[in-house]
């Protein structure tokens, strides 16, 4: 279905283009399945930020150093992306608490000052797309290619090479992600409920544009702290440009602005005063900071955390998870706030003003909350209410309260892929023909034609009936805690379905063929407000997706020792991307205490990464096509599970080179043969181009635009 969106809706309607800016729809989340406190907190994120399930990925974020971090989780992350076709618009990658924040390295950043042997572990993300240059050893006031020279606003995107605060084609211009951490709830970290109220009052705060003063503290006491003094005042400091801008900004003398109640940001430093029982009040949706060596170094008793921050109100924080020294260029620049109070998000303030790469440095918060953006209102008033067939028209409206901005473009998304854009005034003209039976997440993104390109959003969804494929489900119940074994009753639905199962946030949890009762337990949902949808996988790779259901789970109940359950399931993967394949299973038991194990492995791909975890990443061989197959069993305290079995269905990742004999990318009158041979004979492969199950003239016409089009 995603292939189809690219290589068809590419063709027969406007190209997208990538316009970056925050939102959840730029923004992958990443869960540990192992991990009940990552799964409750990614939950509630999802409800209250309203991500599509494409982006959401379950996988241990965790490695035992830097290398084998890119060697083994970094493949998993970027052919997810591939497989997805969400790999040309996310710019965030955001972890659910992990058990760890921060991840040993070798000595191969060099620094004069301190040597370096660990790096934050959302910052490895941001690194991802240099992660080669890291490990071949890097300065540690290597330059942020974002960084700009000059004081200029500008949205983040990760797919433009960066080099001096702009766009550059230079070999020297590089790739980030925006690397944050939700949170961490280990020793001196927050409490789940913490981090949770933080998410609450970030979605609030969000276009808000709250009164307030940002302060920026002259802690004269603490000079080796006090360092970013400098960058206050004179006539290009930020509290001038803040002032200047219509914002109230202020430098006060001491470690905090006590006895202020409208904090809208703090930067400050010192080492070790009390942030909680401070006299102050943060604004819904603050940053603040204390550079200091240690605030993010949990495992460190005698510093102040930022964490105190998150407990005090803020939305986010930045701290070091190793001695840094206090090189200004590690630390947020005082013109964080700047950015901030013009619109920009929480990541992109940060990120803009960070002037070196950030090793050591964790932003720690929400990093898409933006409470003083004006946000365009979208709407659509003509969005279907009922089943759909055929072509159908859909008649976006935006517009913006900024000032002198108005709207740039809108951009339309199909279960969180790119499938258009038009300018303002214009329709999208949606084929649903090129889509799946069922339920389909449909976005409507609008952006201003400020440096920022704000983007505001309807969200809504579509019901497609062309071959009259359903997928449904009966629900026993609802609520529950995580020793709740939760009943699922997959309806066979008419048409000839293989498969039907529950995915939870995207994730294939159980499965059965031909329909029937399904269990799973409350544990390996997670707490919070669980998203669970029904699927049914047909004969031509269509998946048709039914209504979701939110169960909601309290983080209560005791485990029983029940023997593990395994579920067979099919996955479709890119023949020419990484892929990770979930494991589905559930046990009312911690998942941090199963160890799952691959009977066999498949003969087409080679194994890249499986430490005993509920996923696995494989590279797929060359000429792999057709099936594959892998088998497993989990084992907990309760027993061990019967043996599951994966069935692994290629797809090309260019649909056009049907003889894998050029290469991806070169295409030639043999492919064009090979179809056509295909088509004739009636293979499956000739019926795989458009999603109806016939070989007909549309596979054929199908199959021509993408041979057109070309590979990647």
């Amino acid at each position: 279905m995603r292939r189809v969106l690219r290589t068809v809706f590419g063709l027969g309607l406007v190209v997208a283009a990538n316009t970056a800016a925050a939102g959840p729809e730029n923004l992958l989340l990443i869960a540990d399945p192992a991990n009940a406190d990552s799964l409750h907190v990614a939950n509630y994120y999802i409800n209250a930020r309203q991500l599509p399930d494409a982006n959401v990925l379950f996988m241990t974020p965790t490695a035992d150093n830097h290398a084998q971090l890119v060697s083994s989780r970094l493949p998993g992350l970027f052919g997810t992306l591939s497989n997805r076709a969400i790999d040309d618009h996310i710019d965030y990658i955001l972890l659910s608490p992990p058990d760890r924040y921060r991840i040993p390295v070798s000595s191969t950043i060099s620094d004069m000052c301190f040597p370096v042997t660990r790096f934050a572990l959302a910052s490895a993300y941001t690194m991802a797309f240099i992660a080669d240059d890291v490990l071949a050893g890097m300065p540690v006031t290597s330059a942020n290619g974002f960084y700009p020279r000059s004081a200029q606003p500008l949205a983040f995107d990760s797919s433009t090479t960066w080099l001096s605060g702009r766009p550059s084609t230079s070999l020297s211009a590089r790739r980030y992600f925006i690397g944050a951490m939700l949170g961490y709830t280990g020793a001196r970290g927050n409490s789940v409920q913490e981090l949770l109220n933080m998410i609450d009052r970030s979605v609030a705060a969000d276009g808000s544009r709250p009164a307030g003063t940002f302060y920026y503290m002259n802690n004269a006491a603490d000079p080796a702290r006090n360092v970013r003094v400098v960058q206050y005042t004179g006539s290009r400091g930020a509290v001038t440009l803040l002032n200047s801008a219509g914002h109230s900004a202020t430098v006060l003398n001491g470690a905090l602005p006590t006895t202020r109640d409208d904090c809208l940001g703090i930067m400050t430093g010192f080492s070790s005063t009390s942030i909680i029982s401070a006299d102050l009040t943060l604004m819904p949706g603050a940053f603040a900071d204390h550079l200091t060596s240690y605030a993010g170094h949990f495992s460190n008793a005698p510093q102040t955390k930022m964490s105190e921050w998150i407990a005090k109100g803020a939305s986010g924080s930045l701290g070091a998870v190793q001695e840094p020294c206090n090189y200004q260029g590690k630390f947020p620049h005082a013109y964080t706030h700047f950015y901030y109070a013009g619109g920009a998000t929480l990541g992109e303030s940060y990120f803009r003003a960070a002037q070196y790469v950030p090793f050591q440095m964790l932003l720690y918060g929400d990093p898409i909350t933006r409470p003083f953006a004006h946000i365009p209102a979208v709407s659509v008033p003509n969005a279907p209410t009922s089943p759909v067939a055929g072509s159908i028209t859909l008649s976006p409206i935006a517009s913006t309260t900024h000032p002198t901005a108005s709207i740039a473009s809108l951009e339309l998304l199909i279960d969180g892929v790119v499938a258009d854009t038009v300018l303002p005034g214009s329709d999208f003209i949606l084929d649903t023909t090129r889509l799946s039976d069922g339920r389909h997440d449909v976005r409507v993104i609008a952006y201003d034609d400020t440096t920022l390109k704000t983007r505001g959003r309807w969200i809504g969804d579509i019901t497609v009936n062309n071959l009259g494929r359903t997928a449904t489900m009966g629900v026993g119940m609802t609520t529950g805690d995580l020793g709740s074994s939760f009943i699922f009753d997959l309806v066979n639905p008419p048409g000839g379905a293989t498969e039907i199962r529950l995915t939870h946030a995207g994730r294939v949890v159980a499965a059965v063929a031909g329909g029937g009762a399904v269990s799973v337990y409350g544990r390996t949902l997670g707490a919070g407000p669980a998203r669970l949808t029904p699927e049914a996988l047909y004969p031509d790779g269509s998946i048709v997706r039914g209504e979701p259901v939110i169960i909601n789970i309290t983080p209560t109940g005791a485990t029983t020792g029940a023997a593990p359950i395994a579920y067979s399931a099919t996955a479709h993967v890119l023949d020419n991307q990484p892929f990770m394949i979930q494991l589905p299973a559930t046990f009312d038991d911690n998942f941090s205490a199963a160890s799952f194990t691959l009977a066999t492995q498949p003969t087409k791909s080679t194994l890249v990464a499986h430490s005993g975890a509920s996923h696995a990443t494989f590279q797929p061989g060359t000429g792999a096509v057709g099936t594959d197959q892998l088998t497993y069993t989990v084992t907990t305290t309760g027993g061990t599970s019967t043996l599951a079995t994966v069935t692994i269905v290629y797809t090309s990742g260019c649909y056009a080179d049907c003889d894998k004999s050029s290469g991806v990318g070169t295409l030639d009158i043999f492919d064009f043969l090979c179809f056509q041979n295909s088509f004739v004979s009636g293979e499956p492969y000739a019926c795989e181009c458009d999603p109806d199950p016939a070989c007909d003239i549309f596979d054929f016409l199908c199959f021509q635009n993408s041979f057109v089009a070309g590979c990647p």
